[in-house]
């Protein structure tokens, strides 16, 4: 392809894959596993985990850039 630089098109690609792995629930799941290592209790996390639950069908594959207050 003549006239596209294939570093732009690389750096693009990155960009992309960077922001569609800032999901709602990609970011919820790597906070509770900061929890897990930071010895919370198991109740305590399964609450959050519970809580996280119900949100996911409405906000899990959302990136977290797109989610504004109510």
């Amino acid at each position: 392809t003549r006239g596209v630089d294939p570093m732009a098109v690389k750096r693009e690609k990155k960009i992309r894959a960077a922001a569609e792995a800032h999901t709602f629930k990609n970011i919820a799941e790597e906070f509770v596993d900061k929890l897990r290592k930071e010895g919370r209790a198991e109740t305590t996390l399964s609450k959050i985990e519970w809580l996280l639950a119900l949100a996911y069908p409405d906000i899990g594959s959302r990136r977290v850039s797109e989610l504004k207050p109510a």
